[in-house]
């Protein structure tokens, strides 16, 4: 006898495959939007994550489900299995300045259409909001230890060489600077001025 999480076919009922992915995309979405609204009117410390769950219509418990901290509900995007496909298409024997320029320039125009990433009220919230700030910085720590273990991978070096680990912080702190000084990071012209700031690492800062 079928239970009532079966079909007449004796599968499962429960979504899989593309209606699963629209469901837990739909569901972040939503308690992203409930999020940024409240972080936005009452602050991110004031706000609990049990008004945020009860905003968007969903569960305490589903909130962690799909976020691990307060913070990760604004900070976190989807975009590491489109950056993975990214990582791996880039063609072997290249420059890590050429390297480097494929790679920025993929996941620049992933994250300008990706509309959470380039929401410019979350940035502003980031910008504004210490607990957001300090989560960030974090966050771009962690991503320099990842850009030094991708460029030591490709160049068949050690993550903890010297000149691995130069020349990750300085495209790092390039990237995270340019993208700082620009009231949106999707806005034309941004992808240009990273490219020709990793043009003057290159030249060896031409000043």
């Amino acid at each position: 006898m079928s239970t009532p999480e079966q079909n007449a076919g004796g599968r499962s009922a429960t979504p899989t495959g593309p209606r699963a992915r629209h469901d837990k995309q739909h569901t972040r979405d939503t308690i992203r939007a409930a999020a940024l609204r409240l972080f936005t009117e009452q602050g991110f410390k004031r706000t609990t994550v049990e008004q945020i769950a009860r905003d968007a219509d969903v569960s305490h418990m589903t909130v962690f489900r799909h976020f691990p901290t307060k913070e990760a509900i604004i900070l976190d995007d989807d975009l590491g299995p489109a950056i993975e496909e990214i990582v791996r298409a880039l063609p072997r024997g290249l420059t890590v300045f050429d390297c480097a320029r494929q790679l920025v320039t993929g996941v620049y125009q992933l994250g300008a259409r990706d509309p959470w990433a380039s929401n410019p009220q979350r940035r502003h919230l980031i910008d504004r909001e210490p607990e957001l700030r300090a989560a960030a910085q974090a966050q771009e720590d962690n991503g320099f230890a990842g850009t030094a273990q991708f460029f030591a991978d490709y160049t068949g070096r050690r993550p903890e060489d010297l000149p691995i680990r130069v020349f990750s912080a300085a495209l790092t702190g390039v990237l995270v600077h340019v993208a700082r000084y620009v009231d949106d990071p999707a806005e034309p012209g941004t992808l240009d001025e990273m490219l020709r700031a990793l043009d003057l690492l290159e030249q060896g800062l031409p000043l």
